[in-house]
């Protein structure tokens, strides 16, 4: 019985260490490209805030740009609004020198009548 019972599990220790290295290859097999799997996923979570990191960076750029825009049109019109002031305010210092020169011309011909009157006077007498 004894060259029976090896004769009989010899068979099955064979087919028992194939199973055993089928199933660890087939271990082995899954683990690499379960590994495979991660490092994939790990590199498109990367690629993705990468992706993400640049279009808040494009977003900001374009928020600041038209931040620029804007403060240099608020110049511009606080600068327009200024001018118009001034101008405004030009305008009236030269209407009140005309004024002022108006009144000086006329006592300059009020002053002339009086010396001529004064002259007539003097002529008569």
């Amino acid at each position: 019985m004894n060259g029976e019972s090896s004769s009989i599990l010899l068979p099955i220790l064979i087919t028992f260490i194939i199973t055993l290295a089928v199933a660890i290859v087939v271990f082995y097999l899954w683990y690499k490209r379960n590994e495979t799997a991660k490092e994939q996923k790990g590199q498109s979570i990367i690629k993705n805030a990468n992706d993400k990191a640049e279009k808040i960076i494009e977003e900001a750029k374009k928020d600041a740009e038209s931040e620029r825009k804007e403060r240099i049109l608020s110049a511009k019109e606080e600068i327009q609004a200024e001018k118009a002031e001034l101008n405004k305010e030009i305008k009236e210092r030269r209407a009140e020198v005309q004024k002022q020169e108006k009144r000086l011309v006329q006592k300059e011909e009020t002053l002339d009548k009086k010396v001529e009157s004064l002259e007539q006077k003097e002529v008569k007498l």
